[in-house]
């Protein structure tokens, strides 16, 4: 099966998503072929590798955005040649267009909230 990971974030200065999302997809990858995609300016690789990560493939936020536009661009083949899509976080504005891109090539998709989903305690 061939997973596609989103990870919100790659580098352990953005805190423990980081780590929970690494142990995640490194624990796939020994039975799946799993394609990490990071932000650019979201990923320390040398984390990475430490965390046993084998394959991690950045992107631009406007690159999803151009993706969404342009049925050619890189991005839509992996969504396309991937069995699943793991989507971590629903904070940052360029997952809604991985999920709608998953949508339009029918490729299920995993939402991850992780713990964002109930904010009935936080400030609106």
């Amino acid at each position: 099966m061939k997973i596609l990971f989103l990870s919100s974030s790659l580098a352990p200065h953005f805190g423990g998503a980081a780590f929970s999302e690494s142990a995640l997809s490194s624990e796939l990858s020994k039975e799946h072929e799993v394609i990490v995609l990071s932000r650019q300016d979201r990923i320390d690789r040398e984390f990475a590798a430490r965390q046993g990560i084998k394959l991690v493939k950045t992107f631009t936020p406007f690159s999803v955005l151009f993706a969404f536009l342009n049925p050619w661009h890189s991005l839509n083949k992996e969504i396309q040649d991937s069995d699943i899509f793991h989507l971590n976080g629903h904070w940052f504005w360029e997952n809604y267009f991985f999920a709608r891109l998953c949508y339009r090539y029918q490729v299920p998709y995993v939402l991850h909230p992780r713990g964002m989903l109930w904010v009935a305690y936080r400030k609106p």
